[in-house]
């Protein structure tokens, strides 16, 4: 089995709701560019070890491994009918059964991973929102866009209760992740839903209200 597991799409939509990893990677090079990842500093200690780095490690097990990882992180396991996936290019897509496999098309920017687990990452919430078009309607990804771009945390999983916290992202910054990103697919309508969104917002209450606003003058 390939390392590492990259999730995407709306995977990663999952595990940003429950878990919320706060330090991306900082790699030199590609995710497997064998002599950056030799270079690594150790694997932080706190790390999950999963063991997916068992030798001779079928796919199928794998999926079991992650499956069972999300679900202990919250997700319900109902929701994890398949594991989406991500590749930088087209010549190491797989399609074991359990893994959705997209591919980005170029090298996955390793600013934009965060690491959950030994040998499993996540794409951030900027790459995350730019592939939430393909499975969001264009309403749930405006209120997502404000989600990112808001001072709380709602996980949609639990009991909708919220927390308070630092804004993660700008709109400009989001807006400029875009159109960095012109050519991978969803970046273009994903600016132009951010062109709606406005920083800040301090409650669901008021995304809500601010979307009500926006759709008022669309």
């Amino acid at each position: 089995m390939d390392l590492p597991i990259v999730l995407s799409h709306k995977t990663a939509w999952l595990c940003h709701n429950v878990a919320r990893p706060s330090e991306p990677l900082s790699r030199a090079s590609s995710l497997y560019d064998e002599d950056s990842l030799a270079n690594e500093a150790e694997p932080t200690a706190s790390l999950p070890k999963l063991g997916l780095d068992a030798k001779g490690l079928r796919a199928s097990t794998a999926v079991g491994i992650v499956t069972d990882y999300l679900v202990s992180l919250g997700i319900p396991r109902e929701e994890l009918d398949h594991i989406d996936t991500l590749v930088n290019f087209d010549f190491e897509r797989s399609t074991p059964a359990g893994f959705r496999c997209h591919v980005f098309g170029a090298l996955v920017p390793p600013g934009h991973l965060i690491e959950v687990a030994e040998g499993l990452l996540v794409v951030d919430e900027a790459m995350c929102f730019v592939q939430a078009g393909s499975w969001m309607s264009e309403p749930e990804q405006l209120e997502y866009g404000y989600e990112i771009c808001a001072r709380y945390h709602l996980n949609h999983l639990s009991t909708g209760d919220y927390i308070e916290m630092g804004q993660r992202y700008t709109v400009a910054d989001s807006i400029a992740y875009c159109n960095e990103n012109r050519s991978r697919q969803g970046a273009i309508r994903a600016a132009a839903v951010l062109k709606r969104v406005h920083d800040g917002a301090r409650s669901p209450m008021e995304t809500a209200t601010a979307i009500m606003v926006v759709a008022k003058r669309s």
